[in-house]
């Protein structure tokens, strides 16, 4: 059994997965990674809640395969959420993509890229981040907050198409649109999957 999940290493009552979800023409489509099951729903929510009812399963077979001592009562969902954000005018330039957290925090939810230095190319952006860790200097990220995690995205997804728009032509000549990969983590109990 080709398994997708993992044990938490801190909780061993939790699986962990991930999902990667991307906006279609007529809702939303979750590949959950290692095993290559999809939903398709109208909301991220109900991807999400499909995708975890597959592992679910998937876990109930583990374990009835394995004689499995250990208890899952917990999956935690580590969900890349992938949005595609045109530039505005007529642009025919390469998309760029930009990695993204988000997280609940006091008041909503808070969004950052990885990294600033957004208008590098990925391997120069990968270096200055490096450098920046190993010398203990803030790292340089763009960020935002929102009461709900679409106003974080959103708000995030403004400011990057804000600072790709003042220097990105540089590093990538015409560029057309941002490709936004925003990964969150949501725990699900397994009592309450179908």
């Amino acid at each position: 059994m080709n398994l997708c999940w993992k044990l938490s290493p801190g909780e061993s009552d939790v699986a962990e997965v991930e999902i990667t979800v991307t906006e279609t023409q007529d809702g939303w489509c979750g590949v959950l990674e290692g095993s290559g099951a999809t939903a398709t729903a109208a909301s991220v929510t109900e991807v999400r809640a499909a995708l975890a009812g597959t592992v679910k399963e998937q876990l109930q077979s583990w374990a009835q395969a394995n004689g499995a001592s250990t208890q899952i009562n917990r999956i935690r969902l580590f969900t890349h959420l992938v949005t595609k954000h045109q530039r505005s005018g007529s642009h025919a330039g390469q998309v760029i993509n930009i990695a993204a957290l988000a997280d609940r925090v006091p008041g909503g939810w808070a969004a950052r890229t990885l990294t600033g230095h957004l208008s590098l190319a990925p391997e120069e952006r990968e270096r200055r981040l490096i450098m920046e860790i190993l010398s203990g200097t803030s790292v340089s990220h763009v960020a935002a907050k929102g009461q709900t995690f679409q106003e974080a995205q959103t708000a995030l997804a403004a400011m990057v198409m804000q600072e790709l728009d003042f220097d990105a032509d540089q590093t990538h000549p015409d560029w057309s649109a941002l490709r936004l990969t925003v990964t969150t983590r949501k725990t699900l109990e397994t009592a309450t999957l179908v």
